[in-house]
């Protein structure tokens, strides 16, 4: 379900009331869902090259292959268009094309060192520092942001899961805080202003697992308190974590919980309640790491036929049929790598070492 509002964030006009809506809590919650499976794996009793290297598995080398692959489309796009160029301009053909190439040769050779600045950075966020310039990787920054909180938590935890709930509290929120100062002035790599801010997300999920939340009967009134919660951030503003847009970071982080919260209660409910209808929604969430890779390719690789219907969508604010577009297609890629075993072992590690396995 987080997944899918994930795609309805980026498929609505950026300054609509449903973008404000979706972008009140998908990122965040993705932070609260790792927090609750760093509880539910116990992941503090392992060492931390061992999180290390599971995270980068699961993390980083997607990014890194995703990033490569976007690039690949974006450099044979422009490629066989200033081949097009040349041999609709000429009457000489092999001169046209290896003229072409030569200008492409120059064209890539430029592209890869900016390509290789940007990765390094990870940027959610053009940024500018010293004469350099790291050029947005759009949706990606949120992986190797999400590597650095979960480093970031695994210490906090390893220094601090001895001492009271109270004590870790206030750690938390001097983490989120500095990391919501940094983020005013400058755009941390890999995003990790973003990253200390997350760590109240991380917290909040470890907690709800720790405790076993969503095992207990919840009062209607704690509903009642999440939801009031909730519309107040919508009425302040909400939050966009890749911009470092916080309005009132304290409304924006609470009401962020408290939507957060609400969603996974419902999915809990509908999990233990209405199998037969909820059955095809585990089996996107399976596929939330290649829908969130490959969802926005659609400006990048689509012809211009279906660029324009992308574009129109967005524009007329047609979410709904472009979420469904997106996700249709993303299923597509995701049947297809599982067919390609090096691709599958960067998409689906757990799934290809089982298969190694037996």
């Amino acid at each position: 379900m987080a997944i899918i509002c994930v795609v309805m964030g980026h498929s609505v006009e950026a300054i609509s009331l449903h973008h404000l809506f979706f972008f009140s809590f998908h990122m965040p919650i993705f932070f609260i869902i790792s927090g609750f499976l760093f509880a539910h794996s116990n992941s503090i009793t392992l060492r931390f090259g061992e999180i290390a290297y599971k995270r980068f598995r699961n993390l980083l080398l997607p990014y890194l292959v995703t990033v490569l692959i976007g690039f690949f489309i974006y450099w044979s796009i422009n490629f066989y268009g200033v081949v097009t160029t040349y041999y609709s301009g000429n009457r000489n053909l092999i001169f046209s094309i290896i003229q072409g190439i030569d200008n492409s040769h120059q064209f890539i050779l430029k592209d890869c060192q900016q390509l290789l600045l940007s990765i390094c950075y990870g940027a959610s966020k053009e940024v500018v520092l010293f004469h350099l310039v790291f050029n947005s990787l759009g949706v990606f920054w949120f992986l190797p942001s999400l590597f650095s909180a979960i480093i970031i938590f695994y210490f906090f935890l390893k220094l601090f899961d001895k001492y009271s709930i109270a004590i870790q509290s206030i750690i938390i929120i001097i983490l989120t805080f500095v990391g919501y100062m940094i983020g005013k002035y400058i755009f941390l790599p890999w995003s990790i202003d973003i990253s200390l801010v997350s760590q109240i997300f991380m917290f909040s999920g470890y907690l709800m697992r720790k405790h076993m939340i969503f095992e207990k009967k919840t009062p209607i009134g704690l509903f009642i308190i999440a939801a009031g919660i909730w519309l107040l951030d919508l009425y302040m503003g909400s939050i966009d974590m890749a911009g470092r847009i916080y309005n009132n970071l304290a409304v924006s982080t609470i009401g962020a919980i408290a939507a957060s919260y609400l969603l996974m209660k419902l999915s809990y409910f509908l999990s233990n309640s209405i199998s037969f209808f909820y059955k095809p929604i585990p089996y996107i969430g399976r596929q939330s790491l290649v829908i969130l890779c490959f969802h926005t390719f659609d400006l990048m690789a689509c012809p211009p036929m279906i660029k324009h219907f992308i574009l129109e969508c967005l524009h007329n604010n047609h979410w709904i049929t472009l979420t469904g577009f997106r996700l249709c297609y993303s299923l597509l890629i995701a049947k297809a790598i599982k067919l390609l075993p090096l691709l599958k072992s960067v998409y689906y590690p757990r799934t290809s070492k089982i298969i190694e396995e037996h």
